[in-house]
């Protein structure tokens, strides 16, 4: 389950961050991480928050009109903390801030503290020079909004991911062992693809194919024949004949076309070499 922390103020972006939460843990795997779910704790507000942004593995940041709440002995909100610490431990962000249609509360606006505005731009800046972010209007489009960018963000990680093991396999099994081979002042590395020789195995080939027989009703014939088809008007019978020959393959190829196969051998015949080649 990977938790998504979301994080904004509240108090110009209550209906936006229901709805944001909402559509995030409507999506399969995930679990959206927000301060109205904590209840009572013991712990201060800006520790346990900083400590739940380092339990997440993507934060995304909402950035309405007001610059929020600080907690107590700072200057700095709990939005802005939040971001701070995202940077520190170099969690995943995604940014959203509110476009110029966006309507504030005209009461909470003028209930706002002097420097309540100065901070935001200042924070909006910084965000804005660190994460390249979307705009938002409603709290609908800010879902699906957000709902599309934690799908990419989930691709992109699974890819990352795939890379990661892809390239590690290739660097573990890139060299040949050379285990109880005497090495004298260094140990030597050889490439596998190098020197690899590729193992040669014999696999059946069925085929078939109809023969026209010239014999009469009711029936043919002869252990080659399976199948026997009149044509009416006429003495002579379609049979398919079933052949089966063996032809010589690389090992390798055999191997790719198949989802699932078995390697036997004697000791020494080559399997561990192979499955590091392949």
């Amino acid at each position: 389950m990977a938790k998504i922390f979301l994080s904004s103020t509240s108090k110009d972006l209550q209906a936006y961050r229901a709805e944001v939460a909402q559509a995030i843990n409507a999506l399969p795997g995930f679990e959206c991480e927000q301060m109205e779910n904590w209840g009572a704790v013991n712990a201060a507000p800006a520790d346990y928050d900083a400590a739940k942004v380092a339990e997440c593995d993507l934060v995304v940041l909402l950035i309405g009109a007001i610059y929020g709440e600080c907690p107590s002995g700072s200057e700095k909100s709990f939005t802005e903390l939040e971001c701070e610490k995202a940077v520190e431990l170099d969690k995943p962000r995604i940014a959203f801030v509110a476009s110029g249609k966006f309507k504030p509360d005209l009461e909470l606006m003028d209930s706002l503290p002097a420097d309540d505005l100065a901070k935001r731009k200042a924070f909006k800046e910084c965000v804005r020079q660190e994460r390249i972010w979307a705009e938002f209007t409603d709290p609908h489009q800010l879902a699906n909004q957000v709902t599309q960018a934690i799908l990419k963000w989930q691709e992109e990680m699974r890819q990352a991911a795939l890379d990661k093991f892809l390239n590690h396999t290739i660097e573990t099994n890139s060299e040949i062992s050379l285990r109880g081979v005497m090495q004298t002042e260094r140990q030597v590395a050889v490439k596998l693809d190098e020197v690899y020789v590729s193992l040669k195995t014999e696999r059946e080939v069925h085929r078939s194919s109809f023969q026209s027989i010239e014999r009469l009703p009711p029936y043919i014939t002869g252990a080659d024949f399976e199948e026997s088809v009149p044509i009416p008007g006429s003495r002579v019978r379609w049979a398919e004949r079933a052949e089966t020959r063996t032809e010589k393959v690389d090992l390798a190829e055999a191997v790719r076309e198949h989802r699932r196969i078995v390697i036997l051998g004697d000791p020494g015949a080559g399997k561990t070499t192979l499955m590091r080649f392949l």
